[in-house]
């Protein structure tokens, strides 16, 4: 075991099962990709994409000139533990409040982004906890950019049915959880399938903003015109305000995602089927 207290860097973690690159300024996954495989998020023509977590809002959070998608995106977190076998690397990232935060989030927190890279895949656990004597109320997202070869090719499929991913402009196609924490993202095109499940989520949203968005410019502005042909967001979280949970002093709330990558065969691609 490594300890480390490097601040606004790129960590990497790499065994057999792959190679992990994680950006301590915002906790963002940059770049997965597994062993045998190929890139799994994409990264935009501004630098963004990969994977970026949203708390303690999504969107404006109902705040009037918030930063978007939250406070931590924005923040440096400390590298606390870092661990890497053949079999099992982890990495595990804390950002505990200040006065810096407190000036858009005036509430005492500790939030831990850890990061596992397995035989299975990728696995991204981030736990929050109010640490302060004063509840609080929080929507959050992960909010991965995956690469596919044709958005307007893909599909989604979970328990909610098997919907075409939006390309229109619209904002994100949002699905309620039942209960069910499994979907799949399905690139024929590319030849590959994501597969996801999470914990600790509300629903789910699929996203992609075509090439005449109509959402907030605050997205899309940043962005080449040809920039929304290589990814699909496929995000889970609480991300409806009226659905955000409460953190008493002391409680803490985990979110999780897994998410692994496989090839489909030549013929699942001509059928277009999620096998």
């Amino acid at each position: 075991m490594t300890t480390a207290m490097c601040i606004a860097s790129l960590v990497v973690l790499t065994n057999a099962c792959g190679r992990l690159s994680v950006d301590t300024h915002g906790a963002r996954a940059v770049s997965y990709v597994p062993s045998g495989g190929t890139e799994v998020f994409a990264t935009l023509s501004d630098g963004s994409g990969g994977m970026p977590i949203c708390w303690p809002w999504f969107g404006d959070g109902g705040r009037e000139g918030a930063r978007r998608h939250g406070i931590a995106r924005y923040e440096d977190f400390r590298v606390v533990r870092k661990t890497e076998s053949p079999d099992v690397a982890e990495l595990e990232l804390r950002l505990d409040s200040s006065v810096a935060t407190k000036a858009e989030f005036p509430f005492d927190f500790s939030l831990s982004v850890v990061f596992r890279l397995a035989e299975a895949g990728v696995s991204v656990t981030m736990t929050a906890r109010n640490t302060g004597d004063r509840p609080f109320r929080v929507t959050e997202m992960f909010h991965p950019y995956f690469a596919v070869a044709n958005p307007r090719s893909c599909r989604v499929e979970g328990s909610f049915g098997s919907v075409a991913v939006p390309c229109d402009g619209s904002h994100r196609h949002a699905f309620p959880d039942d209960g069910d924490h499994a979907y799949l993202l399905f690139d024929p095109e590319g030849g590959r399938r994501i597969s996801l499940s999470s914990f600790g989520d509300s629903g789910v949203a699929v996203w992609n903003p075509g090439p005449n968005p109509v959402v907030s410019s605050k997205i899309t502005s940043r962005l080449d015109p040809g920039d929304w042909r290589r990814f699909v967001c496929v995000e889970n979280g609480t991300y409806d305000p009226s659905a955000a949970y409460r953190l008493a002093p002391g409680a803490a709330h985990t979110l999780l995602l897994e998410i692994s990558s496989s090839d489909i065969s030549q013929q699942q691609k001509e059928k277009g089927k999620i096998p």
